[in-house]
């Protein structure tokens, strides 16, 4: 209602509770907060079905890799040490057949554990630091006192706890910062080189500010690649050797200085919204400093003109820059290059992807140099584009650019990689969850040029080294230079990739809009499946509504906001009433979307206990009411939604960068906040202008059963199409 969010979390050996909410709710909140820690209600009649929540969020953990692989290191530890135990719970794990006694033991632990003495609390706010202790005095003065998929290749050392002589001085940093590192000269760019590892990943257990008194494990893993497979053994020589080759020599100072500097500057910069190794002894001799790893900390500055939205400010043949400043924050830049050649097919779409995981992987060095100087970006590939994203302090991002494009642009793919990628996409298509499934298959209802899982992986045994070899990418679509940046410094961006460019020539592109790209098939429609991945326990039912007309969606006013306003009011509700009250699934959700130019409404349920009919219907059953429950929001409660949905709608970049792809270029919004209007008319089946599209998927266990119900439902039910 005003904007928040609250979440938990459950470790080994603690949990974590957090919310936020606006500012001038802070004390209320804080005193609701404080409750849960002081008088939590543990009502009886909750055990059950807090239980079957447990119990469903196991079923789905099930399928990751991930908790397999951590649940098989506790398995293999010793037995009577406190790591050998399963922890994640379930309903056989936790069910009692005395209730009463396991509800007096939740007390007992509680009592035991969430006291004074075990806890640490956080608050954040605009509020003065005065008024925030008085606040957390007053609150929390009744808190009990208390004393106080590719295959790895992982190697783990215990190292013992934080004592009075290191708990400052840190010195596992040293070592994650070299182990880590993936300049050319490093451990991994050795291992690069020979092309062994996929990535690698380097923590301690926790994180660095994790005191346990049973000591910590410090986690190097290296991500192989089928020669790397054949190669662990010769790979785990090397890293002994390299660890003692830093043990033996002297720690160079400028790991540290570089370390420190960033952890100031990223401190500083808070956003509240050379030789090639030839043998492991050449890896810390060549390890150079990073060019990007800005000189000054102090790297804000007052922008005198800023602006209220994105302006265009360069607009010529094969670029279109847009540019908006802001006082403070760090600096964005997002470009969308065309990688099309006038065809756009099944084919294509996977061609671009394993394009995008090459470049991701021959510019892994500069990506990590530029990760060292908290310069983050991500690569993704939308349609027939391939949409970079950067971030960073401002003071080296244009010569970060600058070397990012020069080293793209002379980017050529290798055989052996093109390879390794598309075995790994093919995997990947394999083992997909069933949620992915689900967006695959109502991908497919709703957009031309949208392909089935099975569709994607026989296309992909046709492609070849050649037919990646013909990509073009000679056109800059459009791009966003956003926050601590001047127009001066985004115009120079612009010209980096105006003189990267060997001519400046318009490649082929597709006649059609992207709203074109939308089915205009039957109004309501459903598919139905079972799911890909055969040992998944969990049943999944989605329901998309399209709340846009895609044929006139170019020319009319966008109803962001609205939809946006919907989703806050409902949401809440969807999750009290389907999962807390209902307990249908651990996964009740409900989010707005725009793909296409097109906006639309998503509501999921995954269960582990219903199958998609039932779940279908409930989610029928609960949009029907919605109207009533638009119609008795308090006045007030409608103020606080709507004010929390204008404040956020069009405040980042990832909105206004939505507006420039979709060439729709609204980067602020006055809308018509009457709802029950719209939800009548995109929202009721009855309404010749709801287009309503359902996909129901049914766990492996139960596949035949699944199927026959899929046919009785659609021969109950004839007017849904199924595809």
């Amino acid at each position: 209602m005003h904007g928040g969010d609250s979440a938990a979390a459950t470790d080994d050996d603690h949990t974590i509770f957090f919310l936020f909410a606006e500012s001038k709710l802070l004390e209320h909140v804080l005193d609701m907060f404080a409750r849960l820690f002081i008088a939590p209600l543990m009502k009886p009649d909750s055990m059950n079905r807090e239980i079957k929540s447990i119990d469903s969020e196991f079923e789905i953990l099930k399928q990751s890799d991930t908790h397999r692989l951590y649940q098989l290191r506790r398995h293999t530890s010793k037995n009577d040490y406190p790591f050998n135990r399963f922890t994640a719970g379930n309903k056989k794990s936790l069910h009692s057949k005395n209730m009463n006694a396991l509800l007096t033991r939740t007390k007992t632990f509680f009592a035991d554990h969430y006291h004074g003495g075990s806890m640490k609390l956080c608050v954040i706010g605009r509020d003065s630091l005065t008024d925030l202790e008085r606040w957390v005095r007053k609150y929390f003065d009744g808190v009990k006192d208390g004393p106080k998929s590719l295959t790895a290749l992982q190697l783990v050392w215990m190292l013992p706890p934080y004592s009075k002589n290191n708990h400052l001085e840190m010195p596992e940093v040293y070592l994650i910062e070299l182990l880590s590192n993936k300049s050319k000269e490093s451990l991994y760019g050795f291992f690069k080189e020979k092309d062994w590892p996929a990535d690698i990943d380097v923590s301690l257990e926790g994180h660095l500010g994790d005191y346990r008194s049973g000591g910590r494990l410090f986690s190097f893993s290296l991500y192989l690649t089928n020669s790397g497979l054949k190669k662990k053994y010769e790979m785990i020589n090397y890293v002994y050797q390299y660890i003692k080759l830093l043990r033996d020599m002297i720690p160079q100072e400028w790991v540290w200085n570089q370390y420190w500097k960033m952890k100031e500057i990223e401190f500083d910069c808070l956003d509240v919204s050379g030789m090639a190794a030839n043998s492991p002894s050449d890896f810390a001799r060549y390890l150079s400093e990073n060019l990007f790893v800005p000189t000054a900390v102090n790297l804000r500055r007052v922008i005198r003109v800023t602006t209220a939205v994105p302006i265009c400010i360069v607009d010529k043949p094969g670029i279109k820059m847009w540019h908006q400043s802001l006082e403070d924050g760090p600096a964005y830049a997002y470009f969308c290059i065309s990688l099309t050649d006038g065809e756009y097919s099944i084919k294509k779409q996977l061609i671009y992807h394993i394009f995008t995981e090459l470049v991701k992987d021959e510019l892994s060095y500069i990506i990590f140099e530029g990760k060292q100087a908290s310069i983050s970006n991500l690569f993704s590939v939308s349609e027939d584009k391939l949409v970079l994203k950067f971030r960073c302090c401002r003071e080296k991002f244009t010569l970060f650019i600058s070397k990012f494009w020069q080293n793209f642009k002379s980017f050529s793919p290798k055989l052996e990689s093109f390879e390794s990628f598309k075995e790994e996409m093919s995997i990947d298509l394999s083992s997909i969850d069933i949620k992915e499934q689900s967006e695959h298959m109502m991908f497919t209802m709703l957009y031309e040029g949208s392909y089935d899982v099975k569709e994607k992986l026989e296309n992909l045994k046709d492609i070849s080294f050649a037919d990646l070899q013909k990509i073009r990418y000679s056109f800059v679509f459009p791009g966003l230079c956003y926050g601590d940046m001047l127009e001066k410094e985004a115009t120079e961006i612009s010209e980096i990739f105006e003189r990267r460019f060997e001519e400046p020539r318009t490649p082929k592109v597709r006649n059609e809009s992207a709203s074109d790209r939308v089915k205009l098939n039957h109004p309501v429609s459903r598919k139905n499946a079972y799911v890909f991945k055969k040992s998944e326990t969990n049943s999944m039912a989605k329901v998309y509504f399209q709340t846009s007309n895609p044929k006139y969606k170019l020319n009319e006013e966008e109803d962001g906001a609205r939809l946006s306003l919907f989703s806050a009011i409902i949401k809440e509700e969807l999750y009290d009433q389907l999962r807390t009250k209902k307990q249908l699934g651990y996964d009740v959700s409900c989010y707005k979307d725009v793909t296409s130019g097109v906006y639309g409404f998503y509501i999921y349920i995954v269960s582990s206990q219903y199958d998609p009919d039932h779940l279908l219907n409930e989610i029928d059953e609960f949009v029907n009411g919605i109207g009533s429950l638009l119609e008795n929001v308090p006045e007030e409660a409608f103020k606080s939604y709507k004010k929390s949905v204008e404040s956020g709608l069009f405040d980042d970049i990832n909105s206004k960068w939505k507006e420039i792809v979709c060439k729709r270029y609204k980067f602020d919004c006055h809308e018509d906040y009457e709802l029950r209007f719209w939800y009548d008319k995109y929202f009721k089946e009855s309404s010749p202008s709801c287009r309503k599209f359902s996909v129901g998927i049914w766990r492996g266990q139960h596949q035949e059963e699944g199927e026959e119900s899929s046919k009785a439902h659609e021969k109950k039910k004839s007017k849904h199409k199924a595809f």
